[in-house]
């Protein structure tokens, strides 16, 4: 098996459980020792195959926060930590 292979079905593994953000798959796989060169042609074939959603994580992530109660503020700024982009986060809270 490439590193290639072993990098993507680390990351297949991480998202069959739950939604993950770019940047936390990311931050993920560079702790697990993946090169960075792999660590990126990864994210992009994951996302090419729809298999990686910043706009889908942040829609699920903002769904049960809010179930929880929490404040969109709140929110909002737990997933620019996270790394979502300011706009998908803003357009994503619209629905809330």
């Amino acid at each position: 098996m490439t590193e290639f292979e072993k990098c993507y079905s680390t990351s297949q593994k991480m998202l069959a459980t739950r939604e993950h953000g770019k940047s936390e798959i990311e931050q993920k796989l560079t702790k697990k020792g993946f090169q960075t060169t792999i660590i990126h042609e990864v994210l992009k074939e994951l996302e090419e195959n729809n298999y990686l959603s910043d706009e889908r994580y942040s829609y699920e992530y903002i769904r049960m926060r809010k179930k929880k109660g929490y404040g969109e503020k709140k929110i909002f700024f737990e997933l620019l930590n996270k790394g979502v982009d300011k706009k998908i986060i803003q357009e994503n809270l619209k629905d809330f």
